[in-house]
């Protein structure tokens, strides 16, 4: 099963990002024929002020933000149905390159061979250092790991969490190999 989805994660992260870094990932995501859906946390009034594409994403306001990343990932599952793509706001997938692109295709294409990876609950870019869950990679949560992490509390330290099965997939995009 494809994923429909773009989980983009925004929280604590539009600092950091050049200006125009979320305008250029929503555009990427809709060339995909992806529906992004954006995830805000406390600086989400300056998200909404400062993007032009804002209108193309589904937006989804996580109010336990303080529970980091997970709580953030949590929020923005409970807005889609199946397999999904997460990709933390991040400057190198705002480029117009198509490493975003190239990497959630390869993430994508992992679940449809021969069925491994879609047994699992989480999908990472397989990392030169085989970082658990590499920070600021994009992922992909399979349809089994969407109802499966729907069941952890959002305060979940889910790099250290063994009960989430991951399957790491080289991909040829270079994000982090």
């Amino acid at each position: 099963m494809r994923a429909t989805n773009v989980i983009i994660i925004s929280s604590g992260r539009v600092s950091s990002a050049p200006p125009l870094a979320l305008d250029k990932m929503i555009r990427s995501i809709v060339e995909m024929k992806k529906r992004p859906v954006l995830v805000l946390g406390p600086d989400g009034d300056d998200v909404l002020g400062s993007c032009a594409e804002i209108e193309k994403c589904e937006l989804v306001f996580d109010p336990n933000y303080t529970g980091g990343f997970f709580s953030s990932l949590k929020a923005g599952l409970h807005a889609i149905h199946g397999a999904t793509l997460v990709v933390p706001l991040d400057p190198k997938f705002a480029a117009d390159d198509g490493t975003l692109q190239k990497t959630l295709g390869d993430l994508e294409n992992s679940i449809e061979g021969d069925g491994t990876a879609a047994k699992c609950d989480v999908v990472c870019p397989l990392t030169h250092d085989n970082a658990t869950r590499p920070a600021g990679e994009p992922f992909l949560v399979t349809q089994k790991g969407v109802k499966s992490l729907m069941n952890f509390e959002a305060s979940l330290d889910w790099e250290n969490c063994d009960a989430i099965s991951v399957q790491h997939v080289p991909v040829s995009s270079g994000t982090n190999c």
